[in-house]
């Protein structure tokens, strides 16, 4: 059996295939990669936002005395003490009650004496009056004839 050029042409298109194949998997595998004609941009380090989680507040730590620990100057705290529960309150509205009428005593009071008092009447004063001078638009006519008095 002799080798044809047409069986040379599919050898080299399997192996160019298969090379093909290699190198398209090396670039998936690692896109940073010197074969790779197009490498992706480098990547935005990620910026570390905090998380809006509940931070719970504590009270610092005291050192409170004890009972065991000799005389203070201050005396003992109180114990705590509990808030009484409700309790129904009773309490009555008032109410409207007729208050007795109450008759007028006569009594002798002096009444006063009445002063007389001057009001003053109002001056009117005169609200002027304007007379508008009579404005002409066009001169006098002229006399076409001059009269001459009597000698």
């Amino acid at each position: 059996m002799r080798l044809s050029i047409w069986d040379v042409f599919a050898i080299l298109l399997l192996a160019g295939a298969v090379l093909t194949l290699l190198v398209f998997g090396i670039i998936f595998n690692d896109p940073f990669n010197v074969i790779n004609p197009f490498p992706p941009f480098p990547a935005v380090p990620t910026l570390f936002v905090p998380s809006p989680t509940a931070t719970l507040r504590s009270l610092p730590t005291i050192m409170t005395p004890d009972r065991l620990s000799g005389p203070t100057a201050s005396p003992l705290p109180l114990k705590p003490s509990s808030t009484l529960l409700p309790t129904s309150t009773g309490f009555i509205l008032p109410t409207f009650t007729k208050t007795p009428t109450r008759t007028p005593t006569a009594t002798n009071t002096g009444t006063p004496t009445r002063t007389r008092t001057v009001t003053p009447l109002p001056t009117y004063t005169r609200v002027p009056t304007y007379t508008l001078q009579p404005t002409f638009t066009q001169p006098p006519p002229t006399p076409t004839e001059t009269l001459v008095p009597p000698p």
